[in-house]
């Protein structure tokens, strides 16, 4: 089974695809369908994919549920079991409880992705042009956009130094000494200043408004 280095978190059989009588699965990051006695996947729809499930009106002839994707398509299983109609309900129900439970926290990565491409677009005109010039006319698909023609921002953006934070902890490294009149005076370095105005930058201001520059 090619499916064999994943969890099966649900499996149900007697599912039809289309014309096609098979065994629908719940894996840990995608829900799959594979034809009756084969060994290979003829539906796979990873969670962050999909973007909501629907399930047939109560009365209806045909037991089904339906996962509608981000992209408009949609997949259509109708639920078989010999055993009847209360039988058929039940597997529909397994799934459809499971999706509920699975798709949220893959909805957040998604939402997350996204709003890090916002973040991207907004702070890059050129790439927010190339955008709409490319994807809202239909000429690439956003998929595309992002893994082909972003690639060398989103690698710019990854590659950004990062300046590191001050810890105001550092303070408590300075040790005063006496200066013999019953006083105290601090040795201050000047990466001890540094730090001093990363971490205060009001003391930075004085400094600079009170302090001679030569």
């Amino acid at each position: 089974m090619s499916t064999s280095m994943e969890d099966v978190l649900l499996q149900v059989s007697q599912v039809r695809y289309k014309k096609g009588d098979g065994t629908l699965f719940l894996m840990n990051q995608r829900l799959i369908w594979m034809v009756e006695n084969r060994d290979t996947v003829a539906v796979s729809h990873p969670y962050a994919d999909i973007k909501s499930q629907k399930i047939s009106p109560e009365g209806k002839a045909k037991v089904q549920l339906q996962v509608v994707l981000h992209n408009g398509m949609s997949s259509t299983f109708h639920f078989t079991n010999k055993n009847g109609l209360q039988a058929q309900l039940a597997d529909r129900d397994k799934i459809k409880e499971m999706l509920q439970t699975l798709l949220p926290k893959f909805k957040r990565k998604v939402d997350k992705e996204l709003e890090e491409k916002n973040k991207l677009l907004s702070s890059n005109p050129a790439l927010l042009q190339l955008y709409k010039d490319l994807v809202m006319t239909e000429v690439v698909s956003s998929e595309e956009f992002w893994s082909q023609h972003a690639q060398q921002y989103t690698q710019k953006q990854k590659q950004q130094p990062q300046e590191i934070g001050v810890s105001g902890a550092f303070l408590a490294d300075i040790k005063p000494q006496t200066d013999g009149c019953n006083g105290l005076k601090y040795n201050l370095t000047s990466d001890i200043i540094e730090c001093i105005f990363k971490t205060y930058p009001a003391v930075k201001k004085k400094y600079t408004d009170n302090v001679p520059s030569k």
